[in-house]
């Protein structure tokens, strides 16, 4: 029997971390659901900023990372992208199930990543993107909800503009550091809106489901998915984040009881499809490599 060589391992660790980071963000996304019944998206998306900040500021002072040298103008610009995205994700889980917003909210990565594009079949991909959506979203009152529909857009914009702005922090040796003070500058950003729609900051229930959410969709993906970009390269990271969708379905199926229609599920297919094909047709070049920029 041939024994599992190191090269083997490499390959079946990092894939299994970013499969976890996909299952932790829809279990927080079921804790975000909860919250946002019984409150509002504006006010679950600054709690979820509020307790991830400290979480991982006191992981890094325990790993006695330095806080000297942050880009703070970078640390505010990811911020800002941060708060669009989970008020628009957190507004959208609450009209439509997670796999419809997921699937939705990744178009925005497909359309990032094919603004480079540069043979027919690149724009394939996003045609078949785009058809996956329209498979997906088929908006009415019998289906996906108008407003719901408008947020994961926007959701997906935001996503969109968050991966383009976060790779700048991809370069930094202290990527962490600077990730942490993002978080603290959308918590910041939130107040205002976060506090004039919640009638009562204390509410027991509501800070709990937050909490859970914002360890759950931020703490863990955030070093889950840093430890794993130094470890594959960007074609692999973005074939497995093509999967999050379906993980998507299943968390809403297993603890939401959404089930999702024979058109979401070609939908969802379509997009994961699009993903994996787009990513494998790019070439990775030397500095696109996580190894490089670490």
């Amino acid at each position: 029997m041939d024994k599992i060589g190191p090269s083997t391992t490499q390959k079946l660790v990092p894939m299994s971390l970013l499969i976890l980071s996909g299952i932790s963000i829809q279990i927080g996304s079921v804790f975000g659901v909860k919250a946002i019944l019984i409150s509002n998206g504006f006010y679950v998306s600054f709690l979820r900023s509020l307790f991830a900040f400290p979480v991982i500021f006191l992981v890094l002072l325990l790993q006695k990372k330095s806080f000297r040298g942050i880009n703070y103008k970078l640390a505010f610009l990811v911020g800002v992208a941060i708060s669009l995205l989970n008020t628009s994700y957190n507004l959208a889980i609450s009209h439509i199930s997670l796999g419809d917003t997921m699937g939705i909210q990744y178009t925005g990565a497909i359309v990032v990543s094919s603004i480079g594009a540069r043979s027919k079949k690149e724009y394939i991909w996003i045609v078949l993107a785009l058809l996956g959506v329209l498979a997906i979203t088929r908006p009415g009152s019998d289906h996906v909800e108008f407003i719901g529909l408008f947020f994961a857009i926007l959701a997906a914009i935001s996503f969109g503009i968050y991966i383009t702005v976060a790779k700048r922090i991809a370069v930094l040796n202290n990527r962490m550091q600077t990730m942490s003070i993002a978080l603290l500058c959308s918590a910041l950003i939130l107040v205002p809106s976060s506090y004039s729609l919640h009638s009562s900051l204390i509410d027991g229930q509501v800070l709990l489901f937050a909490f859970f959410m914002a360890i759950f969709t931020s703490v863990i993906t955030a070093f889950i998915e840093i430890t794993t970009l130094s470890k594959i390269s960007t074609t692999v990271f973005g074939v497995l984040l093509g999967l999050y969708p379906v993980i998507a379905i299943g968390a809403g199926l297993l603890f939401l009881g959404q089930k999702p229609s024979l058109s979401e599920v070609i939908g969802i297919l379509l997009v994961v499809v699009a993903s994996i094909g787009g990513s494998l047709g790019r070439k990775v070049t030397p500095e696109m490599t996580p190894k490089n920029l670490s």
